[in-house]
């Protein structure tokens, strides 16, 4: 089960839910969201506090790693010997 998933149970759907959640500011809880900082103990047992998740489970749980591409996939260059109509 991926952090989000675990969290998503618990009525939190977004990294600005996991923010207002926790009084903490958005960027940070984007970063735990998407796995650049981790869960500390303290911040767990706020969770715990507030929203009755257990806190082994936000210890163990893998944030998915990727978040989404932002903006419109690249342009492909042509292929050579093609005439590019």
């Amino acid at each position: 089960m991926t952090l989000q998933t675990l969290l998503s149970e618990y009525g939190i759907h977004r990294p600005i839910d996991l923010a207002r959640a926790l009084d903490i500011d958005r960027r940070y809880a984007w970063m735990i969201w998407w796995g650049k900082r981790q869960f500390t103990p303290t911040l767990a047992l706020k969770l715990y506090d507030r929203k009755g998740i257990p806190i082994h489970e936000l210890l163990r749980a893998p944030a998915d790693p990727k978040p989404l591409p932002r903006g419109r996939p690249r342009k492909q260059p042509p292929e050579e010997g093609s005439t590019g109509r």
